[in-house]
């Protein structure tokens, strides 16, 4: 895929797709977790490939969290 195919997003669409708040947004680059925002002016936007990775992730975290949680028994 070429630069000029590559969709980037803003972040109000990235924190009303994720239900995130800005805060806690900034919170994961800077933990590493999230890509850094490509600057273009004053503005920053995110590849929409490294915000669905972000997910992606997330998701199997939870996948993986739920796996290891001991059944419960009903008697």
């Amino acid at each position: 895929m070429t630069a000029m195919q590559k969709k980037l997003l803003r972040l109000p669409e990235i924190l009303e797709a994720m239900s995130m708040k800005k805060s806690f947004f900034y919170l994961q680059i800077k933990r590493g977790l999230m890509s850094k925002p490509i600057k273009i002016g004053r503005s920053s936007y995110w590849e929409r490939e490294a915000v669905e990775k972000f997910i992606a992730e997330q998701i199997a975290k939870r996948d993986v969290a739920d796996d290891k949680e001991p059944a419960v028994r009903c008697e």
